[in-house]
């Protein structure tokens, strides 16, 4: 469900932001050759004679440049989803003790994301997704120095 949601979401907000990304530069192109002299003057070096045309191709590259932002936009949002849904996943195996939702004590994704409110110190909080080779390693090192 939480697939099919993003891609929903996603969906919309690449077909909105190409569209908002490409109708503002074309916008922002149709009002300057309007208001500037140097556009409209027929003695002038910068004169455009084809409006249509120079909005036209202007909108096609604003086009490009929001298909490639909003691609970004995506991969981000899938990113996050896959990193959410293997966080879920470490948590339910390495805490048994948490509910049936894989939550400990009401933690939301939003606490995944900006951290849960808890009165823990990072000294005291050891790394427990670590591979067991990572943590002998580190154990050694630590033991070491």
């Amino acid at each position: 469900p939480a697939v099919a949601a993003l891609n929903g979401t996603q969906i919309l907000f690449q077909v909105c932001g190409v569209g908002l990304i490409t109708c503002s530069t074309v916008w922002s192109i149709m009002v300057s050759m309007s208001s500037f002299s140097m556009f409209n003057d027929f003695q002038s070096a910068y004169y455009v004679s084809n409006r249509v045309g120079t909005c036209v191709i202007v909108g096609a590259q604003a086009a490009f440049i929001g298909i490639c932002f909003m691609h970004v936009f995506d991969t981000v949002g899938d990113t996050i989803l896959y990193c959410f849904a293997s966080e879920q996943r470490r948590h339910a195996l390495t805490h048994p003790k948490a509910n049936s939702d894989g939550e400990e004590h009401g933690g939301t994704w939003w606490g995944w994301f900006f951290g849960d409110d808890e009165d823990t110190s990072d000294e005291d909080m050891q790394p427990d997704y670590a591979p067991k080779k990572l943590k002998a390693l580190v154990d050694q090192h630590n033991q070491s120095s």
